[in-house]
């Protein structure tokens, strides 16, 4: 469960310093839609690497190759196909359509997404005051996002794309917890697979881009990259804990508390770069860990 928890501390922290690093950039392309895609490509290109580095380091590189021809491991791979690319790219759509709060509300249910598909196909058991916390947290959530900003347009495109990035990133916590547990594959492997794809797909679409349709961009590399970088570090953590709980709690406790990552994102903003948090904000924001916590939380067992 700390697992779990850790995954959404770390996730804050890596949200915090992105959410600042595009408050002050300095990249300019004809296509709005390609910045937050070429940061997304840098974050998951820095991430990737550092996993790769550490695996080659800790001599685990011929059990995550042994590991990645598991039959299992396509699981894994659909299942990263479906959080990275495919959910992520649809999350920068649907903001792009209809702005950050309404994306941040609508994708905010994963959670639900992913609970009902771990009871279809995973057989998970939640127990009643389990699943109304998971809901309530996803409430507190959705309360925050309407508090942090007027958002008036409501694309129904916007809508859609949010949609699809709820339904991408819930299937991917059932798919790849499904591949570690049947396929006996570490989340270590599995995480290498993730980044690895998500790095691979971003860069072939950048590439191509430049290929193809490049109109004169300003891309100016400079020192603020490095918040980046630094969020990629903070990043990989949190899926490396997020995919350990995935493997030992199931989903629907993993996920329970991975959301708390827009509480602790908040609470680090402030920390680290002095962004102001209403009493309003800090109460939503610990209302929804305590509301995560006891959706992982089981009393009976208390593991």
């Amino acid at each position: 469960m700390l697992n779990a928890l850790f995954s959404g501390i770390f996730g804050g922290v890596d949200t915090s310093f992105m959410g600042y690093y595009f408050s002050m950039y300095s990249i300019y392309f004809m296509a709005p839609l390609l910045f937050p895609i070429f940061i997304t490509f840098i974050h998951d290109m820095v991430s990737a690497l550092l996993i790769n580095i550490s695996i080659l380091l800790t001599g685990r590189f011929n059990t995550v190759i042994k590991d990645i021809k598991k039959v299992k491991s396509k699981y894994i791979w659909f299942g990263s196909l479906l959080g990275g690319p495919i959910g992520m790219c649809s999350f920068i759509l649907a903001i792009e359509y209809t702005g950050p709060a309404v994306t941040a509300i609508i994708s905010s249910i994963y959670p639900a997404v992913g609970l009902f598909f771990a009871y279809i196909f995973l057989k998970e058991q939640r127990k009643p005051y389990q699943v109304i916390a998971l809901f309530v947290a996803i409430i507190f959530i959705i309360v925050l996002g309407c508090i942090d900003e007027d958002q008036t347009n409501r694309s129904i495109w916007g809508i859609i794309f949010a949609l699809i990035c709820a339904c991408a990133w819930g299937s991917e916590a059932v798919l790849c917890s499904y591949g570690m547990k049947s396929g006996k594959i570490s989340n270590l492997s599995a995480i290498c697979i993730r980044q690895n794809l998500s790095m691979v797909t971003y860069g072939t679409l950048m590439a191509l881009y430049f290929i193809f349709f490049h109109y004169g961009e300003s891309i100016v590399i400079d020192s603020s990259l490095a918040y980046v970088g630094i969020a990629a570090i903070f990043g990989s953590t949190s899926y490396y804990c997020y995919y350990q709980a995935l493997a030992t709690i199931g989903v629907s406790r993993a996920m329970a508390l991975n959301i708390s990552y827009t509480a602790f994102s908040a609470i680090f903003s402030y920390a680290f770069f002095g962004i102001e948090l209403t009493i309003s904000q800090m109460l939503i924001g610990f209302c929804i860990v305590v509301s995560g916590l006891i959706s992982a939380y089981d009393f009976e067992k208390r593991v």
